[in-house]
């Protein structure tokens, strides 16, 4: 994306599939921070929060150009996010479906970006099964 379409409040994805996608929501720009590669402070952060990855919560900063490489495109619409399934350690999460111990999780949930599925393998195989072919 071009530096001057990121937006404030915006969120943003990178345009991969499944296990690479990454999505951040920029929290405020304009942000003064120090350039790692030359020790100056510059004014032009970009302040984000990944709300899809394997640093979700995180917030970071880059600079507007680094901040608009990354970024693919806008995140328009919930489908567009793509669910990811994690291992999960024994005693984690229960799953959603039974009394048993989950094996993994995904997240997020499309229509609530907060909410975790998790699921034993039994469970999963139905999960998958019954979605073959979709995402």
């Amino acid at each position: 994306m071009k530096p001057h379409e990121i937006e404030v409040g915006k969120t943003y994805h990178n345009g991969k599939q499944e296990g690479r996608y990454r999505a951040w929501k920029v929290l405020g720009t304009d942000v003064e921070m120090i350039d790692l590669s030359t020790g100056n402070t510059r004014d032009d952060g970009v302040v984000f929060k990944f709300i899809y990855g394997p640093f979700n919560n995180y917030v970071g900063t880059l600079s507007l150009e680094s901040f608009a490489r990354l970024a693919e495109g806008k995140v328009v619409t919930d489908d567009q996010y793509i669910p990811a399934r994690f291992p999960v350690e024994e005693g984690t999460y229960k799953c959603e479906l039974c009394d048993k111990w989950a094996t993994h999780y995904e997240y997020p949930i499309q229509d609530d970006p907060e909410f975790i599925y998790a699921a034993c393998d039994e469970h999963w195989k139905e999960h998958d099964e019954t979605n073959q072919g979709t995402l």
